[in-house]
């Protein structure tokens, strides 16, 4: 078994303190679930707050919204050679 043990986001020196911070506090909450402690004591089964911020309201077409909360409006991207987060995707290297 494999463990991850940094946050290569965090690696990003073009990050705002903010913007750290928040990826911090969005890591421990998603550890925090795929772990149990969340709503600790429990017995397996628990109830999980996912936090406003993090729902995704469109319901009409739901596999778009999804799509779009990921990746943008495909339309806004500019498939260009400048484009870093094209490059990197390809390469494995997103964050």
């Amino acid at each position: 078994m494999f463990k991850l043990t940094k946050n290569m986001r965090l690696l990003n020196n073009k990050l705002s303190v903010d913007e750290a911070k928040e990826i911090q506090e969005f890591s421990d909450w998603l550890l925090a679930v795929g772990d149990g402690r969340v709503n600790e004591p429990n017995d397996g089964e628990a109830l999980i707050d996912i936090p406003e911020e993090l729902l995704i309201q469109e319901v009409d077409n739901p596999i778009e919204a999804i799509s779009r909360e990921i990746y943008g409006r495909v339309n806004e991207i500019q498939l260009n050679s400048t484009n870093s987060l094209i490059q990197n995707s390809f390469r494995g290297e997103i964050f």
